[in-house]
């Protein structure tokens, strides 16, 4: 996750100097590196530790902003009345 974030961040300082959309593919280059370092912990010499990986990683992110987003909702509901 460290990573991704040091990736995100360079394609951003990229995007900011050379005046290109570039976020898209740095979001494609921290997931891509995500699945793979996942992929590692799994079973390095299986394509299908990979594909396990990424299902992993996008659930996991889903499942956090579903969870984000009901905090959200939740806390609005509380402090509306």
């Amino acid at each position: 996750m460290g990573i991704g974030m040091l990736l995100f961040a360079l394609f951003a300082i990229l995007e900011g100097v050379t005046h290109l959309r570039l976020m898209q593919f740095g979001g494609i280059a921290a997931l891509i590196y995500s699945a793979w370092a996942i992929g590692q912990f799994f079973s390095p010499k299986k394509a299908g530790s990979y594909i396990k990986a990424l299902i992993a990683y996008l659930l996991g992110s889903l499942s956090f902003v579903i969870v984000a987003v009901a905090i959200g909702i939740i806390i609005d509901l509380i402090f509306k009345k």
